[in-house]
């Protein structure tokens, strides 16, 4: 805008030195600073245009007035749709997004408590179910299908004894599944916890390419939580579009890891960020360098992912739980550290190569040789495409499949300890506290 107005000045001078001087060189530069001020104004009017698309990472931190621009439609408008009954999430000062309280859309609900769920639990576990807490992703949530398909519940009423907590959020990784447990998951007590991640993934970081690489800003996933250690502790902050307006964030957090060098001598010329044409310019090229270049691959972070489980672990130990660690590979392929630190809590930890006993359920079922697909999640789990529905998850029948499969590992391990040790009995489909005497 300020380049406009300047153009627009300098306009108005020519015009005005034209009426009293009428030297040709006046007219030719009054015929330039016309066009230029028509090209800024054509470029102020694209940008603007960016903008209400979304597609405007590169813009953010060079003119003021976009960057206000900016905030209202990418932080305003997310406040706004948070606050609606039919959007699922909402954010959190602590895990950075979460399901949302009472909430309603389409097939999903969300209770009280802001679980996926229909009804409100006691924060005291009945003596006589057997209470397991399910974390992760989409695939816990289970994207595209109503309360009633997802396998938390399917689970839950395959047999008697059980209570499943659905405190499934879409697009967790382990870390945000993680501070979900230390935050919701304790103050039921759960007897089991179920997460379906072991590794960190691309999930817990913020994530450079994805925000620089979307076409609406607004659509990325901006609400990510950074971890780091500092003297042997793990801590943690939830991440928010104000921060993209920081100079020292952009930085460090998404441009150095995509290796732009925001101080480059070329780019660094002010012809780049007060000129409207010279922002459209950056903008453009920037958006065609990432998208050949911007790979990130796998995110590997030894030492916090081996913190966050021995947190969990420990955690767990502390409240009497059991971990299932459900993953899409075999123990021996984790990390050795990893490994070491959960053989050392053995007694309390079920891992499960997840897409193992999948393949042999499908094999059992006569679905081993139709065509599989990829499962949308990080995990690489791999169905036939006739379980799955049209987000990437499984439909009715592939959430009755998983029931089924986390049903066999329940039944064939020692649950609980103290006065809540449960074994499933096998006559009356039921799981039991063998250490409540029947009257």
């Amino acid at each position: 805008m300020l380049s406009i107005l300047t153009l627009f000045l300098i306009f108005i001078i020519c015009l005005i030195a034209m009426k009293f001087f009428r030297h040709p060189v006046l007219r030719y530069t009054t015929l330039i600073v016309f066009n230029l001020l028509v090209i800024e104004s054509v470029m102020f009017g694209y940008l603007l245009f960016l903008i209400l698309q979304g597609n405007c990472f590169f813009l953010i931190g060079n003119q003021k007035g976009l960057d206000a621009l900016i905030k209202i439609r990418l932080i305003e408008a997310t406040y706004f749709a948070q606050g609606k009954k039919n959007f699922i999430n909402q954010l959190d000062n602590t895990l950075g997004y979460t399901i949302g309280e009472n909430k309603d859309l389409g097939p999903y609900q969300s209770n009280a408590q802001g679980l996926r769920a229909n009804r409100n639990y006691s924060s005291i576990p009945n003596p006589n179910l057997l209470r397991i807490a399910v974390f992760g992703d989409s695939f816990v949530f289970c994207d595209g299908e109503k309360n009633s398909d997802t396998w938390a519940y399917l689970l839950e009423q395959s047999v008697h004894g059980l209570e499943v907590l659905n405190l499934g959020v879409p697009g967790y990784g382990l870390g945000q599944s993680y501070l979900r447990y230390l935050k919701d998951g304790l103050k039921f007590s759960p007897d089991i916890i179920f997460f379906n991640y072991t590794l960190l993934s691309d999930r817990d970081r913020v994530s450079p390419s994805e925000w620089a690489g979307s076409d609406n800003i607004r659509m990325a996933h901006l609400y990510r939580v950074r971890f780091r250690i500092e003297n042997g502790v793990l801590l943690s902050q939830a991440t928010t579009p104000y921060e993209l307006f920081d100079p020292s964030f952009r930085e460090k957090y998404l441009f150095q890891p995509l290796g732009i060098d925001s101080h480059a001598r070329f780019w660094s010329w002010k012809f780049f960020s007060i000129s409207n044409t010279g922002l459209a310019l950056k903008q453009m090229i920037y958006r065609r360098w990432l998208a050949k270049h911007a790979s990130q691959g796998e995110y590997h972070n030894d030492e916090i992912n081996y913190k966050i489980l021995e947190h969990l672990l420990l955690t767990a130990e502390q409240n009497k739980s059991t971990f299932i660690f459900s993953y899409d590979r075999d123990f021996s392929d984790l990390p050795q550290r990893i490994q070491s630190l959960i053989k050392e809590h053995s007694s309390r930890v079920i891992y499960v190569n997840a897409q193992k006993v999948l393949q042999k359920r499908y094999a059992a079922l006569g679905k081993d040789r139709t065509p599989y697909k990829r499962l949308s999640t990080p995990q690489l789990l791999y169905a036939p495409e006739d379980l799955l529905n049209s987000s990437g998850h499984f439909n009715a029948q592939g959430n009755r499949i998983f029931a089924d499969v986390v049903l066999e590992i329940l039944k064939t391990h020692p649950l609980g300890e103290n006065d809540r040790k449960f074994q499933f009995d096998e006559q009356n489909q039921t799981f039991r506290n063998t250490s409540v005497k029947n009257p």
